[in-house]
Parts: structure tokens; sequence; C-alpha cells
């Protein structure tokens, strides 16, 4: 027998399969992860099999041999090798690297194992026993305490024993030496969602609308067709209840399920609600699990122990087999992109995977991304389903926006209006909570000499520092290199102290409600509150228990989340993403502001949002304090068409980065390779730009980009093949170039 072998290596070089002898006594299937033999010398790599045949193409007697098996059961389902192939072709990597993407980093190398914990044994009994009880009694009391212990309970961990009896680890020892106790080795799984257990519910009865969704999920499950689903309700219409309902049809027809969440901080919340229906049958897998945590939730879903997994956008390779069902909530979010090599699109990647499975796609969102609502409506590619009310008595909030400039020529120089200030004071007064978003973290957005007008950049980075306070002192901080420094005591420019921060953060809408309300308890949650392992499980729940009157958060806390005594909203500066340079800002806003706003009033009690803003009259602001989705649609899709952005069109970008002057080369040549591909293709683009990137330094290297964009009418495969291949030809030494289809982000 003979295997074709992927080897574990990132190198066009090597992207190919090698062929292996089968040793005899090894017993090896397709997917299994294999130790072998590779290159000159006594090099030993780990490798995948993709293929067993019972001939070989070389000369038999010259093929090394499988040294061993990696694990004992398959890593990869032969749905995934294929799946593996169609990302190694279409997103332009290795087959490693696209393997790699479907199996627990730490795996690689055997760098994690099950967790295995010593058990301590009662090895005799009767006669024998009574002597032994008799004798430690009058002889060695930490040798008796530990035979009472196991005479009550038979078998117990070594760290258990210990704990409850801290003499017995000098009693243990003698009593193994004896043959009175054996130490044997068992395997133990390691919760990711800790040690309780979940209260099990009784799913509720639906609404008309929530079941007529259900159904038409359903029919597409019973008839084993890949159908894509956009389930389009506002927020708090009851999007989980129906994911939920449709799960369980999958699962009753024993299949499996799959449910992707954008952020890892709606995790937890979405995870509790599954397990309190579905129980231990659910998984969960995103970035913040250990090693091992990650492993053992990875070998429950391959050995078919969960059927159910939660999670951000990696759980879309999820070793699941007779997959029923996937759903993506939040589908708008850019979070389902990778931003490193490969940069798969997850909802590329599901769709893949129903299509393979024959089963229903189904994406939810109250604000539906606007090339997805296009590709419902416009192109019919999917059937929409909408939830327009919300569930039960509960109403969409009161919204009222706040124009600061009349605030400042009111008088008012305080971050919070003076709306939003009386109903701050209002819901502390009643015991209900709020929510403060503000899409900044640290305290300030810049700081600037208003002497000379000097802002302090990042000497590594061409982008202003951020402003922080920290417990030992302020500081700035680069977001991009990480890169922090003391905030200086004069201007660096022109030597004047007339340093003064600019903008708002989280940190300072922190402190200054603690400031102006005294009483107010306050949480914080954004990217330096979260670091540790479990933070935003700790922080919801702490805010879920009432243990705190005030969320502040950034976007973290916009979308998903779901507390009932959250009676107000204020979303604190709602058009500081409006003028981002980028096509998408207005979506981008419109989206943040429903969202967030989707918070207040989600169980019955009356809820409040205060939008702030610069620039009320904006369509996007205004739409999104009226929750009109559809009349944002309306006016968004007429702008993208006379403007011809995407869905109409499509943009491509390299990015070169590296020394400046062979980034510079890199981008030149490729962009005229690009103008040589265009014209041979009769093409005419509408725009082709090479040259600096926006954001022409990042962390010391240099960067270059080629951005082309094109009629949406001239977009087709073997041009978009040949583009790509000009394109990724030029690199920067070892750097190699990073190719992307309507990028997300321009800079």
């Amino acid at each position: 027998m003979y295997a074709k072998v992927i080897v574990d290596i990132a190198h066009s070089s090597v992207d190919r399969v090698f062929e292996y002898a089968v040793p005899k006594d090894l017993s090896i299937q397709i997917g299994h992860r294999v130790v072998v033999p590779f290159g000159r010398g006594n090099g030993v790599i780990e490798g995948y099999v993709t293929e067993l045949s019972e001939s070989c193409s070389f000369d038999c007697h010259k093929v090394k041999s499988i040294f061993r098996t990696a694990d004992d059961v398959p890593a990869f389902t032969k749905e995934q090798l294929s799946l593996a192939e169609r990302i190694a072709k279409e997103y332009h990597c290795t087959m490693s690297e696209s393997l790699r993407l479907m199996i627990p980093a730490q795996m690689r190398g055997q760098r994690v194992s099950e967790k295995q914990i010593n058990i301590a044994n009662l090895m005799i009994e009767g006669e024998e026993l009574s002597e032994l009880l008799d004798y430690t009694a009058r002889r060695a009391k930490s040798q008796h305490t530990v035979l009472e212990l196991l005479c009550q309970v038979k078998t117990i961990p070594v760290s258990d024993l210990h704990a409850i009896c801290p003499q017995s680890k000098s009693g243990l020892t003698p009593l193994i030496k004896r043959g009175a106790v054996a130490i044997t080795k068992q395997s133990v799984r390691r919760l990711p969602f800790g040690a309780e257990d979940a209260r099990r519910t009784q799913a509720p009865v639906l609404t008309e609308d929530q079941q007529k969704a259900v159904d038409r999920v359903k029919d597409a499950m019973d008839g084993e067709r890949q159908k894509e689903f956009l389930l389009h309700g506002i927020t708090g219409s009851g999007k989980t209840e129906v994911y939920l309902a449709a799960i369980g049809h999958a699962l009753s027809k024993g299949k499996s399920a799959i449910m992707l969440v954008p952020e890892i901080s709606l995790t937890p919340q979405m995870v509790s609600r599954f397990r309190s229906r579905f129980g231990d049958t659910v998984a969960v897998i995103h970035s913040q699990l250990s090693a091992g945590e990650r492993y053992d939730e990875w070998r429950r879903i391959r050995q078919g122990e969960a059927k159910v997994v939660i999670g951000a956008r990696s759980a879309v390779f999820a070793p699941v087999e007779n997959l029923g069902l996937l759903v993506i909530d939040e589908e708008h979010e850019q979070s389902y992109r990778s931003e490193i090599r490969p940069r798969y699109d997850a909802k590329v990647i599901a769709r893949w995977r129903c299509s393979s499975a024959k089963a229903p796609l189904v994406l939810g969102s109250a604000t539906p991304s606007v090339t997805t609502y296009f590709r419902c409506k416009e192109r019919g590619r999917m059937e929409l389903l909408s939830l327009p009310k919300r569930i039960g008595k509960s109403g969409l909030p009161t919204v009222h926006t706040c124009d600061m400039r009349e605030e400042l020529l009111m008088g008012n120089r305080s971050i919070f209006s003076g709306k939003l200030a009386e109903l701050i004071r209002d819901r502390l007064s009643r015991n209900e909570q709020i929510m403060l978003f503000i899409n900044l973290r640290g305290y300030a957005k810049f700081m600037m000499c208003r002497g000379c007008g000097h802002v302090i950049k990042c000497p590594h980075c061409d982008v202003s520092y951020t402003y922080h306070r920290g417990k030992y002192g302020d500081y700035l901080r680069c977001h991009y290199c990480g890169d922090t420094i003391a905030v200086p005591d004069v201007c660096p420019s022109c030597g004047k102290k007339y340093l003064k921060h600019f903008g708002i953060g989280t940190q300072q809408v922190e402190e200054l409600v603690k400031e102006q309300f005294p009483s107010a308890r306050v949480l914080r949650m954004d990217h330096d509150t979260t670091r540790q392992k479990d933070a935003h499980s700790k922080i919801l729940k702490k805010f879920e228990r009432g243990e705190a009157d005030v969320l502040v958060g950034t976007q973290m806390i916009a979308k998903g989340l779901d507390f009932p005594n959250v009676t107000l909203v204020g979303v604190m500066a709602a058009d500081s993403a409006l003028y981002f340079p980028d096509y998408r800002s207005p979506e981008r806003t419109f989206q943040l502001i429903t969202q967030v706003a989707g918070r207040a009033g989600r169980a019955g009690s009356p809820g409040d949002v205060v939008v702030q803003t610069y620039n009320p009259e904006h369509f996007a602001v205004e739409l999104a304090c009226r929750q009109d989705y559809i009349g944002f649609y309306k006016e968004e899709i007429v702008n993208r068409r006379i403007a011809q952005f995407p869905p109409y069109a499509l943009f491509m970008r390299a990015l070169y980065t590296g020394e400046e002057a062979e980034a510079r080369k890199a981008s030149r040549t490729a962009g005229k390779g690009c103008e040589e591909v265009l014209t041979r293709h009769g093409v005419v683009p509408l725009e082709l730009k090479f040259g600096p990137a926006p954001m022409a330094k990042r962390g010391d290297e240099a960067r270059c980009h080629v951005l082309l964009k094109l009629s949406a009418k001239d977009v087709k495969r073997p041009l978009i093949e040949e583009l790509y291949a000009v394109m990724e030809s030029q690199s920067c030494g070892d750097k190699r170039s990073v190719v992307e289809l309507d990028p997300l982000s321009m800079f």
C-alpha cells in the first residue's frame, strides 16, 4: 500500500503530493496525519494523507516508508480534504496552508495532547485491608487517613486526595510500595465554559413570523436542498430562537450544525443559551480558548460527541460530519473575513460546505450588508425571511437625536448632551442599566500641540498615537504596531507646553461617568480590558448579575447582547466613522448605530436611545435613528450604482511591504503588468493606480499598493486569475505580496 502525502511546509516548491510506502503493521486511512522522512539526511516532518493506492508512480524500491501516524483517528474528513483543495485554488495558497485551517494549531508538532491525571485506586480488601487499617492506625497516621478515605470512594484523583488530606502527600507513597494503592492514568476533558452544568430550558412558543421562517428552513432540510436564506429581523425580534429551532430539527434528523458568531464577546452568552437547550452536545471554538481546551473541543467534534458547534470565524472548518445546517449570525460583520493568509471569507466557505452537504445556509442580521441584500433582492440567489416585530410587548426604543453643535452653542462642553445626562440620572434612580458606546479605545484619539499644530505620530507607522491613561501614568500607544511612549512634557516640534489631547475614547467616557454620576458603578469593555482569558465572559456576567449600572464599550457591546434591564443606550459619537475614506463608511455607520440602539428596551420596559452627532441630517444617521433598513438600502444602493462601487464593481488590491525602493518597484511593475493584461482582454478599468498606500508606513516598513476597480460586467474568471498572477508575482525580498478581492481595508 502506498500513500500520497502533503508535507506540512507552506512553500510553493513543495506544494504537491509525495508518495510513501505504508508499513504492513500500520493501520492508516485517508485524512490521517503522519510522520514521514523528508529531504536529505535524517529529516523528519509531519504530513497529511490525501490518497491511498496499491501502486506507486516511482520505483517502489526507492520510496521511503511512513514512520507512524500522529493521531489515533484521521484528522480530516474526506469533505475537508476536498474543501482544502478548493481553498488552495480560490485563495492562491498551498495545500498545507489550507489544511492547517482545519486543525488546532498546537496539534502540529504534537504540542498538545489529551490531558491525563493520576488516579489513586484501592487495591486490597477484606482481612488484608482490615489488618493494614489496624497497623496504620497505630504506626502511620498519614497512611491511615488515606486508607480511610479510599475505603469510602475506592478511586480518587490524586490532586483531590491531596486537597482533602494534605497529610496524604507523605502517606500515599508507602501505600503504593506495599501494593495497597495503585496509580493509574485517566483522560479528562478541559471545559471551555467552566465546570457548571447548563440549566436545561424548554423552547418557547414561536411567533407567527418566527414559525414561518423556521418552516422554510425545515423544508429545505427535509428536501436535502442546498438553499440560502437571509433572515432579516429587527433587533430583539427573536432571530436566535429561529436558529435554535432550526438546529433542533437538524439534530432530530441525526445531523449536525454549525453556528458562527462574529465576536468572541458574543460567544459566552450564545453558548449559554445553546447549552441550556442542547446540553453537552454543544462544542465551542474561538481564539481565546487555551490550546488544551481547543484540542479537546476539536476531538469531541471529530469523534461525533458534539453535534452543535458554536464559534467565531474558524468554526466554519469544524470537522462535523453529516452537516445539516449552517448559520451565520450578524452576517454583515467584517470579522468573518480573515486578515492573514489564506485571506478567506467564512461566508464563502460556508456556502461551499453547504453545497457539498446539500444543507441550507442561514445568514441573519438586523442590518444585512448591502451586497448580501442585493444578492437576495436583486439577484434572487437567497430567500428572504422577515421578522419585522420585536418579541412580546417590547417595541423599538425611542430614539433621541442630539445635535452636538447646538449643545456647544448652548454652553454645554461636556461629552454628555443634556438629554443623555438627564436620562442617565433617571435610569440610575430607577436601578435600570445603561450602555454607552464609543468606538475608540483609550482615553483620547490623538495629542496635538496648540502652539504649532503638530500631532504626535508613531515613528514606525504613518498614524498618530492614541492617548491612554494608566495606573502608573499617562502614555501614548500606537494601535497598529503597539509602540508605547510616555506623554512628553513639551511639544517635540516647537518645544512649547501646549500639548492637549483631542477626541474621546472609552477610558475618558468611563472616567467622566464616574465623575459626573458618582453613584454609578461602571464597567468598561474594550480591547484593553479583555486581554486576559475569559475577560469577556467575566465582564458580561458581572453586568448581567446587576453588579454594575453602566457598561462602557466599543463595538464589542454593539451587537447580539441581550440584557433585560438595559433601558438606555447612549451613542457617544455616532458619526465618528462616517467620513472615514472608504465607500462602506455610511453602511458601517448605519449598522453600528442600529445595532447598539437595539440593546435597549428588550424585555418589556420602554427603552431610550440617545444618538449624539454633529451631522444629524446625514441619511445614514437619520435612517439608523428611525431603524429603517429598507430606506437606507434604497438610498445607498443608488449611490453605489452612480459611483460604481460594489456590488456594481469589483476592487482588487495588491499590497507590498518592505524597503521603500523595493515596495515602489514591486507596485509599479505589478501595475504596469495589470495594464498590459487589461489591454490584451480589451477591458477599460474604472480605476487603476499604483504607488504608496494611504498608510505609507507601518511597523518600520514602507507600504505600496496596486488598486484596481473593474465594472461588474468585466469580471470574468480568466481575467481575474491573470491579474491575480501578475499582482502576486512581485514581492519585496522574501516578503510575499498580499492580494485581495474587495479588500476590507484600503489602507
